[in-house]
């Protein structure tokens, strides 16, 4: 349940276990620190921990980051944003929504749609509203219709691209603030794209894939500039740090190579996560490898280190008087029917959570939406082994079922009563 809130007042949080630093190095105490918040219960005790804890400070260029992927629950959405009230209303600190874009411009020689971001509001898009948050897999779609390809549990491009990708981008752009002497009030993201007053580009000339193409092809051809402060009511101040300021140019921050800006991220696993938590480690250790974003990340995790496991964060929640609107004992967050669930766990998830009426419904918390994205982009390609046969890849691979056949035989099953809560890892 999530709190009502009279005349704008925001919930009384209580009991938060304070989340105080125990820094690597003591170098580390200096550098800005990003929490990337997943819009879970578990990144949210870790928000408010730090927070409460009074350990993040926006001279320094600390920031909160969620990543939007316009297929999230729609109570994920509602969560966040009283989350981002609280840590911008009673701390100060930015918390910033983020979302996958794409934009034209010349590449080679050639126009192209290139890969960025924007920011966006915490109300939802609408003509009212127009930098407000996708939630209708606008986001999700313009990913895999730019890729030609769905994600997959081998290739998982929507982790990639619209949340790691993403990320780095907007901190290229906020960490870039120590070069702009300005008013901080009219700090901005650059203008990303073209001149020209129309799109250079035309699905036709993809042949066969001209359908594929045609919904990232007809999306804007520029990102305006952004000015930061219309982005959070926190107080956007200058960044004021000689280290970072000489790893800038053109009022873009480094995050690879020799000149990488340095900066830790803090990520909600828990206790009860030592793969998880011990795979995401590794990358501390590794520098200057072409699988990682930004040479200059140092990630911590809070919550392993100070034993804080899954029973401990929902005894937390017990505890308030609001909370994420889903289920714990059920496994619909966030995205409700993520492929990283796989088939079972999915088909489960069908017989209990959709009904007759609603189950092929347009949003992404039906799965007749999910179906839907499948069937349109789904790669059908002429056999390798087979000449006369052709390999359907989807969602989950070559020719396996998609989420029409999970959908049927999940409303033939019987209800199902518990879902164990399956990691999608989709931060890993």
């Amino acid at each position: 349940m999530t709190a009502p809130t009279a005349k704008g007042r925001l919930p009384r949080v209580r009991s938060v276990p304070r989340i105080c630093l125990t820094y690597d190095e003591e170098t580390h105490r200096s550098w800005p620190h990003v929490v990337k918040f997943s819009g879970g219960r578990s990144s949210a005790l870790l928000t408010l921990g730090l927070l409460y804890a009074r350990q993040l400070k926006p001279s320094r260029g600390d920031a909160i980051v969620f990543n939007n992927t316009s297929a999230e629950h729609a109570a994920t959405y509602r969560f966040v944003a009283l989350c981002k009230k609280i840590a911008e209303r009673r701390f100060n600190i930015p918390f910033f929504w983020t979302e996958f874009q794409t934009y034209e411009d010349a590449r080679r020689g050639r126009w192209a749609r290139v890969p960025g971001y924007r920011l966006v509001t915490p109300e939802p898009y609408s003509q009212e509203h127009p930098y407000g948050y996708r939630c209708n897999g606008e986001v999700f779609e313009e990913l895999i219709s730019w890729k030609q390809a769905l994600p997959t549990r081998f290739s998982r491009t929507c982790t990639e691209f619209l949340k790691i990708h993403t990320t780095a981008r907007f901190l290229e752009d906020w960490f870039g603030r120590a070069t702009l002497l300005k008013n901080s009030e009219s700090v901005a993201t650059p203008r990303l794209g073209h001149w020209y007053d129309e799109s250079r580009m035309n699905a036709v000339s993809y042949g066969d894939r001209s359908e594929i193409v045609r919904y990232h092809l007809e999306q804007p051809v520029i990102r305006p500039s952004q000015v930061f402060q219309d982005f959070t009511d926190a107080k956007v101040t200058c960044l004021r740090n000689k280290d970072i300021a000489s790893r800038t140019f053109d009022s873009r921050a480094q995050l690879k190579g020799d000149d990488a800006v340095e900066f830790l991220s803090f990520v909600g696993l828990r206790a009860d996560e030592p793969r998880r938590v011990s795979r995401v480690l590794e990358r501390n250790n590794v520098l200057r490898d072409s699988t990682r974003i930004a040479d200059g990340e140092y990630v911590y995790t809070p919550l392993y280190e100070q034993d804080i496991a899954k029973e401990d964060v929902l005894s937390f929640w017990n505890h308030q008087t609001w909370d994420l609107e889903i289920p714990h004992e059920k496994n619909l967050s966030n995205c409700v029917y993520c492929f990283m669930k796989g088939e079972r766990a999915l088909r489960l998830l069908a017989a209990d959570y959709e009904h007759s009426e609603q189950q092929w419904r347009t949003e992404p918390e039906s799965i007749g939406w999910w179906a839907g994205i499948e069937e349109r982009y789904a790669r059908v390609v002429q056999s390798r082994d087979d000449p006369g046969t052709k390999t359907r890849f989807g969602f989950f691979g070559a020719n396996r079922s998609g989420f029409s056949e999970i959908a049927k035989s999940g409303s033939c099953s019987k209800r199902a009563t518990y879902f164990g809560s399956l990691p999608c890892d989709c931060t890993d």
